[in-house]
């Protein structure tokens, strides 16, 4: 079953459910999973081939917005940043984002520079 854009709209609204989310291509707004984490059992979600995610936040977004970001892409959420992970997209038009945190910067003294 897809979603259509009036339901996308009321599930995305930030005065209702949604968060504001920063990516490198601007503002878009998703579903911050709460309660019981999709990645708890990791070796077996690992040994099914499926996604697994890190200890950082687990975000439901519109299908068409995730398709513009790539594993490795900063996201800042409700003021933290994190670095997109992995998807799992879903047959409704939405897609789960995994978080991690953020790849340090190279450092300064490093000669692969």
């Amino acid at each position: 079953m897809i979603i259509d854009d009036d339901d996308l709209a009321d599930l995305l609204d930030p005065d209702e459910f949604a968060v504001s989310v920063t990516a490198p291509f601007g503002e878009l707004f998703a579903i911050n999973r709460s309660g019981d984490r999709q990645t708890l059992d990791r070796t077996d979600r690992a040994g099914k081939g499926m996604p697994v995610g890190v200890d950082g936040p687990e975000l439901l977004v519109r299908s068409c917005d995730a398709a513009l970001l790539n594993k490795g892409d900063p996201l800042t959420v409700e003021g933290a940043d994190w670095a997109l992970v992995d998807t799992s997209p879903m047959d409704n038009g939405l897609t789960w984002l995994f978080l991690g945190p953020p790849s340090p910067p190279p450092s300064a003294n490093s000669a692969w520079r």
